[in-house]
């Protein structure tokens, strides 16, 4: 998944995060995966990773939210 693209698909009834709202439905690239100790939530399971939108937002999102 690193180096690809991916659409980001961020559930809609999370308003906290205005930035990841506003990046809903564009195309970004994986950067790497996130490891313990950043912003990282394991007790879901769902791998997290780092990814850059063409404006150069950076964000950290779930696995779940990025599709092909």
């Amino acid at each position: 998944m690193i180096g690809q693209q991916r659409i980001l698909d961020y559930p809609r009834t999370f308003t906290t995060h205005p930035d990841y709202t506003a990046h809903n439905g564009q195309l970004v690239t994986v950067k790497r995966e996130l490891v313990d100790g950043e912003e990282y939530d394991r007790e879901d399971g769902d791998r997290m990773y780092e990814v850059q939108a063409a404006d150069g937002w950076i964000g950290h999102v779930y696995e779940s939210e990025l599709v092909a």
